[in-house]
């Protein structure tokens, strides 16, 4: 299955957004490993340190501009590896998340984390195809 890491990214960069408005909205704080993020979650969201179901948005702009770089330059390999990064980050910060389990007040917070686990699996994978693509077509 071949993955385009524009279509990922996007994916990736749409569940972040969607996991911040519900991580405002429902006032879910990141407290990943037992360590809450102080501030209010909506100053933490504009600032970039991510919430309860949401990565920091600077992992979505990078995603963005990597498959950008991707599609520019198909002969590199470092846009697959950026993704690849930010990709799997997601998804282990979506298992040490409570939310993710249910473990606060909010169904809509725990599916988001659940798709942002799975579009952080898509981009690990459309970054993966991206890297072996670069380096075979050197």
């Amino acid at each position: 299955m071949l993955v385009p890491l524009r279509t990922a990214a996007a994916a990736y960069a749409a569940v972040n957004l969607t996991g911040s408005l519900v991580a405002v909205r429902d006032n879910l704080p990141g407290e990943m490993l037992g360590h809450r993020t102080p501030g209010s979650v909506g100053r933490n969201v504009v600032l970039g340190l991510g919430s309860g179901s949401s990565a920091p948005w600077p992992m979505a702009v990078m995603a963005l501009a990597a498959s950008a770089a991707a599609r520019r330059r198909p002969v590199d390999a470092w846009p697959g590896r950026v993704c690849m990064a930010i990709g799997g980050g997601t998804v282990a910060g979506v298992l040490i998340e409570p939310v993710s389990w249910g473990q606060r007040p909010s169904r809509t917070g725990t599916v988001v984390n659940w798709a942002a686990w799975a579009t952080g699996l898509l981009l690990t994978i459309a970054g993966h195809q991206t890297v072996e693509r670069a380096l075979r077509d050197r």
